[in-house]
């Protein structure tokens, strides 16, 4: 038996709890594919998942907003995070 959320499986979403429903919903789905391709837009360097809500650059200490699961890698969007 497969336990996915698509079809018609015994967890598919119409019979998921309200907890468990708000707890999937709240989850941040950023894929590790894009994950691995995604890049400062300042230096260029890798960008980390920090967290739910954010992404951080790690060599010029940048932290990117994540907005309804979007990315956003605005320069005028970040914050620079203090050592």
């Amino acid at each position: 038996m497969v336990n996915d959320f698509r079809g018609s499986g015994p967890n598919r979403l119409g019979r998921l709890t309200p907890e468990e429903r708000g707890l999937l919903e709240s989850m941040v789905m950023i894929s590790p594919d894009l994950l691995e391709v995604l890049a400062c837009p300042v230096c260029r360097k890798p960008l980390v998942l920090r967290g739910e809500d954010s992404l951080k650059c790690n060599e010029c200490k940048r932290v990117y907003p994540i907005r309804n699961d979007i990315p956003i890698l605005l320069e005028a969007e970040a914050t620079i995070e203090q050592l």
